[in-house]
């Protein structure tokens, strides 16, 4: 539901039918989410992210498709679609992540700091000194395994070094 999805979600709003209040509110949901999940791939952001399609896709069946005049109902129909490609989206991204999970051991971690910066929760020094040296090393032993699994041979596998985004 990040930046484009959510512009995309706004265009919806534009809309002058019956349904056009409903998909505004439901643009406002995404963005006050976005805003409030800003960090990648976190637990609590795919959570959230996926509570939210759920609430929005049983509002949706609970609205009166049939008492919706024509161009309403297509925008019903899109907003489901809508709805279903952006859980299909969130499984896609969660199956990814599992797939470079043994790479990023420290994730988890990392994630736990910025949630707690972010709800500006007391920080104890020691502790996130801790986290981040423990990430660091987890990255180097990352590396230095990923190099040692690679064949000198293959061009593909050494001609750039290994670089994870979300």
């Amino acid at each position: 539901l990040v930046g484009a999805r959510s512009a995309a979600a706004a265009d919806f709003s534009t809309r002058t039918t019956a349904l056009a209040p409903m998909i505004g509110e439901f643009a406002s949901d995404v963005q006050a989410v976005e805003r409030a999940f800003d960090v990648p791939w976190s637990d609590e952001a795919f959570a959230r992210e996926e509570a939210l399609l759920t609430e929005w896709q049983a509002r949706l069946e609970r609205s009166d498709f049939e008492g919706l005049d024509q161009a309403a109902r297509i925008d019903w129909l899109l907003l489901r679609e809508h709805l279903v490609a952006e859980k299909d989206r969130l499984a896609l991204d969660r199956a990814r992540l599992a797939e470079v999970a043994e790479v990023l051991p420290f994730r988890g971690a990392l994630h736990r700091l910025e949630a707690g910066r972010w709800r500006h929760e007391p920080v104890d020094p020691q502790a996130a000194a801790t986290v981040l040296d423990e990430a660091a090393r987890s990255v180097r032993e990352v590396r230095r395994r990923l190099d040692k699994a690679r064949d000198p041979k293959d061009e593909k596998t050494t001609a750039a070094p290994l670089a994870l985004t979300p």
